[in-house]
This record gives structure tokens, C-alpha cells and sequence, in this order.
């Protein structure tokens, strides 16, 4: 059976063809189709995800219960430096907000009832009531506040900043 580690070599955050392992392949080209925001491959009849394999070329073997984060949040920045291996909690705890958030803050949302800004985590599958802000700027140090408590294994993110075209 081919090795994986004969046929791809990691560079730059990704994986790239030293040896062609059919006929529709290049050598040279980058590793993986991206597909939800991962790059995957074929490879042995199997679909293998890229940021699985770096990880075990420089880890070994993926631990028993652990999935591997992308600590930055960018699913495919697949630098080694990103990537780490945890339990499917903490990689749930280190997430975008939800596309639908009014807040755009994770862990903040508006309670219509009360017209305030309610701020509340999950911890171990429930959900922690952390209190209501009625300033917006408030609730996210809070929100901020209660991840660093509850959820220390999820950093909190660089700021966004869109760059100028």
C-alpha cells in the first residue's frame, strides 16, 4: 500500500505532489480541494483532509477523542503553527459568531424581551446565564471575560481588519 509521506511534502502551511500517485495528478501542485472551507484529497481510495495529515506528519498519530482546531479559525491556513489537537468541546468553544448574530459578538445576543444585550456560554453542554448589558461595547468585555474563564483553551482571535484594495 502507498505511504502517504512518499507522495506529498508540507511547504508553506500546505502539502504539495513530489510523486504522482495516478495519472490525473501533477507533481508540484498544491494537495487538496476545498470543500466547506477544508481542502481535501484523494489518496488510496480514501478522502483525506490536509490539515489531518500535516498535523500527524509533525505529531504522529491524531490522539484517541481529539479532532484537530484551527486556532486562527481559517480552515484552511493549514501552518502547523495553527493547527492543534482537542476534544470536539473546545474545538466547538473556538468559532466564529453565528452568521445570524445582531451582536456580531460570540457569546452576546439581543434579548428582545428586556431590550438588552445578553451574554451567556455553554459549559459542558449547558448553558451558563452570565447576565444582560444594555451597552453593546459592555457586553462583549463580558462575553470576553467569561471565555477566558470557561472556555481558556479558546484564544481569543487577532481583530479583523479588511484590508484597502
Amino acid at each position: 500500500m502507498k505511504k502517504i509521506e512518499d507522495y506529498v511534502e508540507y511547504r508553506d502551511g500546505n502539502l504539495w505532489w513530489i510523486k504522482r500517485p495516478n495519472n490525473s495528478t501533477k507533481m508540484g501542485n498544491p494537495v487538496g480541494h476545498r470543500c466547506k472551507g477544508h481542502l481535501w484529497f484523494r489518496f488510496n481510495g480514501d478522502f483525506l483532509a490536509v490539515h489531518r495529515v500535516i498535523y500527524e506528519m509533525f505529531n504522529g498519530k491524531i490522539p484517541e477523542g481529539c479532532e484537530i482546531d484551527h486556532i486562527n479559525r481559517i480552515k484552511d491556513d493549514n501552518n502547523i503553527e495553527n493547527l492543534r489537537a482537542v476534544t470536539h468541546q473546545v474545538n466547538m468553544q473556538n468559532v466564529h459568531p453565528r452568521r445570524n448574530s445582531k451582536s456580531g459578538i460570540r457569546n452576546v445576543c439581543w434579548d428582545k424581551s428586556r431590550n438588552r444585550w445578553k451574554v451567556e456560554v455553554k459549559v459542558g453542554g449547558m448553558t451558563k446565564y452570565i447576565g444582560r448589558y444594555s451597552d453593546l461595547e459592555l457586553a462583549e468585555l463580558v462575553a470576553i471575560e467569561a471565555r477566558s474563564k470557561y472556555y481558556p483553551c479558546a484564544p481569543e482571535p487577532e481583530p479583523y481588519h479588511e484590508t484597502p484594495e
